[in-house]
């Protein structure tokens, strides 16, 4: 009992050190800490980091699922953002996140929506995980995307939310010409053959058209 307790409190020390080199905000599971080589055992890395929740230092943001605190000046404690959270969720089921459509869209300046769930696109199972006060929501993609840069996955996944007709506008294609540079078009020509066929058009025209 007394090796678990000095266990324990050596493994709480090294937590302590971690936690004070990542940034507020970020969020990890016991496996990552483990991957890192953190806690000579998993009990004496659960001891430690019941500590560091009751001292504080740690929020609990779900079975295993731990968050560095991030604190408002006015608000007070922030909550993980639901990103992070799911990013998280994702590395521990052994999945990868993919572009949400609106979100790839957005980034790309080609839609203004946005969608006030927490909902994200993963190669791993669909379905919803209740984290606190937050419910947040797995879609299912296909594995198609995993490997693709990351403008490739953003490009293919914006279009597809646009739908046919709006993304093959003059418009669309006009933007995606002037905003992507030459090395972004070089990608998409290198990995066409990931976007779907009545996609392909839309980027062929894109990819041989000149930076302005």
């Amino acid at each position: 009992m007394r090796g678990s307790r000095a266990s324990g409190r050596g493994t709480t020390a090294v937590l302590r050190g971690s936690i004070a080199r990542r940034s507020p905000g970020m969020v990890f599971t016991t496996q990552d800490l483990l991957a890192e080589g953190l806690g000579v055992s998993r009990s004496a890395l659960d001891v430690g980091l019941k500590r560091l929740v009751d001292e504080g230092q740690l929020l609990r943001a779900g079975r295993g699922l731990f968050c560095v605190p991030e604190r408002h000046p006015v608000i007070g404690m922030m909550p993980p953002e639901p990103r992070r959270l799911a990013e998280a969720l994702a590395r521990r089921n052994g999945s990868q996140m993919l572009p949400m459509g609106p979100d790839a869209a957005n980034s790309l300046g080609l839609s203004t929506q946005v969608i006030g769930r927490a909902v994200f696109y993963t190669t791993g199972r669909s379905g919803r995980r209740k984290l606190g006060n937050r419910t947040i929501e797995f879609r299912h993609r296909s594995s198609r995307l995993a490997g693709a840069d990351a403008i490739v996955a953003t490009v293919i996944e914006a279009l597809r939310t646009l739908g046919k007709d709006a993304a093959a506008s003059d418009d669309v294609r006009t933007h995606l010409c002037r905003s992507l540079n030459v090395d972004q078009k070089e990608q998409l020509h290198r990995q066409l053959h990931l976007a779907p066929e009545w996609m392909r058009s839309i980027l062929r025209s894109v990819v041989s058209s000149s930076t302005s």
